[in-house]
């Protein structure tokens, strides 16, 4: 059974756990971008589903989002081909995109749209 004094507590310690989260994200950031200069960077590719990838990703980055009173559109062709990369480091792109995304519109609207494009780039 939770006290009032303990509901008081739930919300400022949930945005200090968020705060430290995003600290987190910082620090593996600029140990990324240290790593990435030095060239000691490892991609580790393999293959995955992007639907299902997607998904997830924006799993990570709605409730960011609705605190900021946005609309998470995600636009993706169910029949997306198998895509060879690094998923850690394509996870950390499309989070931070959406992340700033997110940080930078107040009750918007952020579109992420994932489709095949022809081979000629257009």
């Amino acid at each position: 059974m939770q006290s009032a004094d303990d509901a008081d507590l739930q919300e400022p310690l949930s945005r200090i756990s968020r705060a430290g989260k995003h600290l987190l994200s910082l620090i593996s950031d600029v140990h990324d971008l240290s790593k990435i200069e030095a060239g000691h960077i490892q991609l580790v590719p393999e293959r995955i589903e992007l639907p299902n990838f997607v998904d997830d990703v924006v799993l990570t980055v709605d409730d960011l989002a609705a605190r900021e009173g946005n609309d998470l559109v995600i636009e993706h062709w169910s029949a997306l081909p198998t895509l060879w990369t690094d998923p850690l480091r394509l996870r950390q792109v499309l989070i931070t995109l959406l992340s700033n995304s997110c940080k930078f519109t107040a009750q918007g609207r952020i579109c992420l749209t994932a489709a095949p494009s022809s081979p000629t780039g257009s």
